[in-house]
């Protein structure tokens, strides 16, 4: 099924029937009105037109669709990738007109994804003057109040816009494009909540820019916004996660795509540079959240403090809590987790049942190791259920390597294990039965009834959860209660 950014903006737009989701691109040239009053009309009008030749060469290279032309212009896109390219490109081919001219030149501007409305106008309307194609809907302005809240030389997108630039930026294919930075050059940022003049509710801004070349900070407050962030949130902006960018203060390791998220952050893979070495990195987004990540740790040390190393309780290799990015990095499983890789072999009901009922027995002796030594899981499913191949086993089809993962909600039953062991205690005050946030969370499907009505986890909760596993596992199909 295509995705509703996928599709291409016809030629001539049908009239509007109802709202299409697509991109927005808004240009603003910085300080034009200063730039005619130095250089006077003519020669400022000459050089504006070398700029719009430029911008529409651009537009062109890249399958946007011009809307409208004032100081800057509005863009129309499919994809929020290819507006992301045209915006990078546009940025680089600015500086070299402005070297060239010997004037500066710089430009703002704001990208955002959400849902217009298209109305053509008629042929006769468009003799008199009007645009071919009218946009219309609270999109519009939203962009329009991002660009002016852009620094010169700055590219500002909403939430929407700038993750799915990430997924779906083709490096490949971008370096074919003229003007087009490699993905080592640019940074992606997170810059927080604003709050927009007419909005109700705050807008994360997000940023993405060349080294040397962008503005790279935080947008200062202005008439049409100021910044909205909360206490503590500051720890966790700044740098995020794309394809092709490397991973700070772990030289040689580039992210290749992302794998999931969570309430704490994302899961991407990354690979090492010389030895094509592969791990999973878990990045944290949210100061409230770190605490999940810190408990996985506790939580992981005294099971390999404890139990020693076992192939069927994955391996967290090390983190950074010092300074943002917060991350945990974990080894990789090529096949992924249980859903994915029935997923691949025609669903769970084509895989024999003697080999479904071996992996959920291998899964509760991983379970029944961490009960072992005082420890809870608390999110007992099957994507925390990692396949990798390499396993051993009998008869026709070898059982593949399985191993219990995300600890990350899991609870020590006594903490005088971890004194024992002389293991920090992260997140502390969330360790004891019963407490905290984490007491009640997981997925509910997997849920105890006692743990759905927020008393205190036990061995018999996992015990239940490892119960719906093995129903699902006999009946063949994991979205069965």
């Amino acid at each position: 099924m295509a995705s509703p950014w996928s599709e291409s903006v016809p030629e001539a737009d049908p009239p509007a029937d109802g709202g299409v989701l697509r991109t927005l691109v808004l240009t603003d040239l910085a300080g034009s009105t200063r730039l005619v009053e130095r250089l006077g009309d003519r020669p400022a009008a000459e050089l504006f037109q070398r700029h719009d030749r430029l911008a529409r060469d651009l537009l062109a290279a890249h399958g946007g669709r011009e809307i409208d032309k004032t100081d800057g212009f509005l863009l129309l896109f499919d994809r929020p990738a290819d507006a992301l390219a045209y915006a990078l490109a546009y940025q680089r081919q600015l500086r070299e007109l402005s070297q060239e001219a010997g004037q500066q030149l710089r430009a703002r501007v704001g990208i955002h994804l959400g849902e217009v409305v298209l109305r053509s106008n008629s042929p006769e309307d468009v003799a008199r003057g009007a645009k071919p194609l009218e946009v219309e809907g609270l999109a519009k302005p939203t962009c329009a109040r991002l660009a002016a809240l852009a620094r010169p030389q700055q590219i500002l997108l909403t939430q929407g816009a700038f993750n799915l630039a990430r997924e779906g930026r083709d490096d490949s294919r971008e370096e074919t494009r003229e003007g087009a930075p490699d993905a080592a050059s640019l940074r992606w940022l997170a810059h927080g909540a604003y709050l927009f003049q007419g909005v109700d509710e705050p807008l994360p801004v997000f940023e993405v820019g060349e080294v040397d070349l962008a503005a790279l900070e935080a947008p200062p407050d202005g008439p049409k916004g100021r910044r909205a962030v909360a206490a503590g949130d500051e720890l966790t902006l700044g740098w995020r996660p794309a394809p092709g960018q490397e991973i700070p203060r772990r030289r040689h390791w580039f992210l290749e795509r992302r794998l999931g998220e969570g309430g704490f952050g994302e899961v991407w893979l990354a690979r090492q540079e010389t030895t094509d070495q592969l791990r999973v990195f878990k990045f944290c987004y949210e100061a409230e959240r770190l605490r999940a990540l810190q408990r996985e740790v506790t939580v992981f040390r005294l099971l390999k403090e404890t139990l020693g190393d076992r192939d069927d309780i994955a391996r967290i290799l090390d983190w950074n809590f010092e300074e943002a990015p917060y991350f945990l990095e974990s080894e990789y499983s090529d096949d992924g987790d249980l859903v994915s890789w029935s997923e691949a072999r025609g669903g769970l009901g084509a895989v024999p049942l003697g080999l479904r009922l071996e992996i959920l027995a291998r899964v509760a002796d991983a379970l029944g190791a961490a009960h072992s030594v005082g420890v809870l899981h608390k999110d007992v499913k099957p994507a925390n259920v990692l396949i990798a191949s390499g396993g051993a086993g009998e008869g026709a089809e070898e059982v593949p390597r399985v191993r219990l993962t995300d600890f990350g909600i899991g609870l020590v039953t006594d903490q005088r294990l971890l004194l024992a062991k002389g293991i920090t205690v992260f997140a502390l005050t969330e360790m004891a039965p019963g407490e905290g946030p984490s007491a009640s969370t997981g997925t509910r499907i997997y849920l105890a009834p006692e743990v759905l009505e927020s008393k205190a986890p036990t061995v018999q909760a996992d015990l239940y959860s490892l119960g719906v596993m093995a129903y699902q596992a006999v009946v063949g199909d994991f979205s069965r209660a």
